[in-house]
């Protein structure tokens, strides 16, 4: 467990001033730049927005979170593991472990027994996650901090969950609190709606983090850039290649970019069949998901490796011999299409080449540690 910050905020009074402690418990895989940012901004903004009466003092650490034996994080259990181990009177779990009551998202729950929140990063979508977080947290500890100012209603609800989840859509989503079935949380705090759900889809693909895929899988970028630059120095298709209409062009890279998604769903068995009805709309999330992530990591492929090959081509291909080849002048417009459809071809191999690659490797690619722990989980045994 590694301590990253403790930041109290000091502000000069001669009466005496109550401390309080804030733990923030950074999950693995969640990425340094958000630890350091609550570090930072955290006690600045708990003085101004909670209460500048008050020492704040925030202490910011990276824990793996487990999970317990039904998928779910054992929230108030860690509220008392990191309490008793530091001393902490308010603890803050931050996962990328996406959440959901029935198909509803959820941004977080909480307690306010044991003054834990747990907030889930893929809610906060796939911009502006640190400021997001930042205000999130804020609300979260002001309302477990001052949770017993709120009136109770005669349905049993306190007022300050209200008023939580109309703070939080202020500067989110229009928010609501939902009343939980489970013993650890009090409420949720939900994101209804068509954009909440999308929000969430984006998080997801966000902390998939897509881009990674070109250095994970060596198999299938060999193959694409063997291909590409075969293509490219294979003077018979370039005649077709600068005679091709720009739009079937396009459209021949799109098919190129399918079919390797498809393949590596297919292959690798990353298509998500719900054992039971209560888990469809868990793998329909999957299943789009993993196709967003894979389109966007095979993009970011193609993008690639059109940069390389077109520098390439500038660079080995004479001028003159392409005029030579071409019968007419040649210009960049025409290295552009050569290396356009060179690219479309190598992608195409590309996706062959990836069965040289794991399927555990093609899934570390493809997916976040806690979207590989819930596959892993629903996973029939015969497949594992």
């Amino acid at each position: 467990m590694t301590d990253h910050s403790t930041a109290p905020s000091a502000v000069p009074s001669t009466a005496p001033r109550q401390s309080r402690i804030v733990g923030i418990v950074i999950d693995e895989g969640v990425p340094d730049i958000i630890a350091a940012a609550l570090s930072k901004e955290l006690p600045v903004r708990l003085c101004q927005q909670v209460s500048d009466d008050v020492d704040w003092q925030v202490q910011v650490v990276n824990d793996p979170i487990g999970l317990d034996e039904n998928g779910r994080i054992p929230m108030v259990d860690l509220a008392r593991h990191y309490r008793s181990a530091n001393n902490w009177d308010i603890v803050v779990l931050t996962t990328e472990l996406p959440m959901r009551l029935g198909t509803v998202p959820l941004l977080a729950d909480y307690n306010t027994e044991h003054c834990v929140a747990l907030v889930s990063l893929p809610a906060l979508g796939a911009v502006r996650r640190r400021q997001r977080l930042c205000g999130l947290v804020v609300q979260l500890i002001d309302h477990l901090a001052h949770h017993d100012s709120g009136l109770t209603l005669p349905d049993g609800r306190n007022t300050g969950d209200a008023d939580l989840a109309a703070r939080v859509g202020g500067f989110l989503v229009h928010g609501r609190h939902i009343a939980s079935p489970a013993p650890d949380a009090d409420h949720h705090l939900a994101m209804p709606g068509i954009s909440g759900r999308l929000r969430m889809l984006v998080g997801i693909v966000r902390a998939n983090r897509p881009w990674r895929l070109v250095p994970s899988l060596q198999g299938a970028t060999a193959a694409a850039a063997a291909t590409a630059a075969f293509a490219l120095f294979y003077s018979g298709i370039w005649p077709m290649a600068v005679t091709v209409h720009p739009a079937r062009l396009a459209l021949i890279s799109v098919m190129a970019i399918l079919v390797m998604v498809v393949w590596f769903v297919s292959y690798n068995r990353l298509w998500d069949r719900p054992s039971s009805h209560r888990r469809s709309g868990e793998a329909l999330l999957h299943n789009v998901s993993a196709v967003l992530t894979l389109a966007i990591g095979v993009t970011v492929m193609y993008v690639v490796l059109y940069l390389l090959t077109m520098l390439a081509a500038v660079s080995v291909i004479d001028l003159h011999f392409l005029q030579s080849q071409l019968g007419r002048p040649a210009g960049l417009a025409d290295y552009a299409r050569i290396v356009w459809l060179a690219c479309s071809m190598g992608i195409m191999a590309g996706a062959l080449g990836s069965s040289f690659d794991s399927e555990e490797a093609v899934r570390r690619a493809a997916f976040s540690r806690r979207e590989r722990e819930r596959q892993a989980r629903h996973r029939p045994e015969s497949d594992t």
